[in-house]
């Protein structure tokens, strides 16, 4: 293995006439935490259950630590923590006889460590699932995926319906276990404002492939929107390279552009600017910006 802990390379996948993934192809570092980011529905689910060998693909490969998702799928599911929306747990079981349950499944249980994990959540141990909070529950299923210490842990859309707070909460228990343990983490999910907070790397996924990776602050400085003010209205638009979007109000121009540089504002001086000021972009503004990048010929893909 090449110091990745998931290589996707080329992978199709139809479902009926659906095309949800069209030559995927990602790579994930050990030891970083990645973000795989794109709407509902766009295939993120899709391309982790492809990873955990619960589907094939059409055409493409996948390996996790090295092994084909598709040959040695319960062997990865064994070393892999996974935490997924809306996981079933069984209501009429305490906490303490599930994580007993949970126990049975995996060689590599960490009796004191999963032991370690319920008191760091607060989870009461004789407490029945059944009447723990949508928090305590997602607190619970990171126990029961992180009690094997898995060098990987997959979540896909696993705040998803939780509110703000236990959002934070639950995002800033996996920074802290990633810091202290040393685990590399994939992240599927749609709320871009909690995943900027914690990703170091994202991809998003897009019409079926990547259409951005990288690393997130790399990426944030690559892609600028720059305020460019002039004494009168401009007449026409300037179209310069790598412009993603372009908006004129009155004396000011607001221009989004993919790999900036300073050099540009050699360019906007030549335009006649007489102001120029960069406006930092969240995540959520490169999402909504450069999520569809206009081609060669002025089409949208």
């Amino acid at each position: 293995m090449n110091g990745n802990v998931i290589e996707i390379e080329n992978i199709d996948k139809i479902f009926g006439r659906k095309t949800v993934l069209k030559d995927l192809n990602l790579s994930v570092p050990k030891g970083v935490v990645y973000g795989l980011l794109g709407r509902n529905g766009v295939g993120k689910t899709t391309t982790i259950r492809i990873l955990l060998g619960l589907l094939f693909p059409d055409r493409g490969t996948t390996q996790v630590f090295g092994l084909n998702s598709q040959k040695h799928g319960e062997k990865i599911r064994q070393t892999v923590g996974y935490v997924a929306e809306g996981m079933q747990l069984y209501k009429w079981m305490t906490i303490k006889e599930i994580i007993w349950f949970n126990s049975k499944f995996y060689k590599n249980w960490d009796t004191d460590y999963a032991a370690d994990l319920i008191k760091r959540f607060d989870l009461p141990p004789k407490d029945k699932i059944g009447n723990l909070s949508r928090g305590m529950l997602s607190k619970l299923s990171l126990t029961l995926a992180l009690g094997h210490r898995p060098e990987l842990l997959v979540l896909d859309e696993a705040t998803a319906g939780l509110d703000a707070i236990v959002r934070r909460e639950f995002l800033d228990s996996i920074v802290e276990l990633v810091n202290s343990e040393g685990h590399s983490v994939l992240i599927s999910s749609h709320l871009l404002s909690d995943m900027e907070r914690v990703v170091d790397q994202i991809g998003i996924l897009h019409d079926g492939h990547i259409t951005i990776s990288g690393r997130l602050e790399d990426i944030k400085n690559s892609y600028r929107k720059i305020k460019l003010t002039f004494d009168q209205p401009p007449e026409n638009r300037f179209e310069l390279p790598d412009t993603i979007s372009e908006e004129h109000f009155g004396r000011e121009v607001l221009i989004t552009f993919a790999n900036y540089s300073l050099e540009k504002e050699k360019d906007f001086s030549e335009l006649g600017a007489k102001s120029i000021e960069p406006i930092d972009m969240s995540l959520e503004d490169l999402f909504a910006e450069c999520l569809v990048i206009p081609s060669s010929d002025g089409e949208t893909k």
